[in-house]
């Protein structure tokens, strides 16, 4: 074997490697809770975002926005899987005094599963990019906030200390 031929084999092993590793990053979509939340040490407020869904046919899903402390979960929409990624919509509904929506506004999310995370981007103004990790429990354990006192909402699952 001379040594052009053994350099091609060496760049042919490494590109296979690069494609195994590559091709381990993502995964296909797994039914579980996806979490960020995190409760910050100073004020005991809760941030990030959660979700729960379900592989099902169709998929089905709730969504988590906490700033603060944690809203109540809203269904997400439109759901669909293709791949490793998903789409879905979820819409912000304001009610007034008397609880007649007033308002609702869709935002739109799309994520990309990999073996343990989904990385989640939305067009609502400021979301960004999220990494959600995969819990280990499959349904919320619905955990109260320290701040249950000032409003009454919980989070979807067990949280961490923000960074």
């Amino acid at each position: 074997m001379g040594k052009r031929t053994g350099r091609l084999l060496k760049k042919a092993r490494l590109a296979g490697l690069a494609v195994l590793v590559a091709g381990a990053a993502h995964a296909a979509p797994m039914s579980g809770v996806y979490s960020n939340v995190c409760i910050e040490r100073e004020t005991d407020d809760l941030d990030g975002v959660a979700i729960q869904f379900a592989v099902d046919a169709p998929p089905a899903g709730v969504f988590w926005l906490c700033e603060g402390g944690c809203g109540w979960p809203e269904p997400m929409t439109t759901i669909r899987l293709s791949g490793d990624t998903i789409t879905f919509t979820v819409a912000e509904v304001s009610v007034d005094g008397a609880g007649k929506i007033v308002r609702s506004t869709p935002f739109h999310y799309r994520g990309r599963f990999t073996t343990r995370e989904l990385i989640l981007t939305s067009d609502w103004r400021g979301f960004g990019r999220a990494i959600l990790t995969r819990r280990r429990e499959q349904k919320p354990t619905l955990a109260r906030s320290p701040q249950a006192g000032r409003n009454d909402r919980s989070t979807p699952v067990a949280y961490t200390l923000c960074r």
